[in-house]
């Protein structure tokens, strides 16, 4: 656990050094993981709109 302490630092120094490609790499996860919440839903709510339709059709 000695090594964690200059890890951080050279991570955080790397941040700051390439800002741009950090913010280009923070939006990205944050694009995909809304991508994937809406994917989901659509597919939890298409899912609960066919089944209704089912039973509906025959009681």
């Amino acid at each position: 656990m000695r090594h964690v302490g200059p890890l951080v630092r050279l991570s955080l120094r790397e941040l700051l050094v390439r800002r741009t490609r950090s913010l280009l790499t923070g939006l990205s996860v944050g694009v995909a993981t809304a991508g994937l919440t809406v994917f989901l839903s659509l597919g939890a709510g298409l899912r609960q709109a066919v089944g209704a339709q089912v039973d509906g059709i025959h009681p």
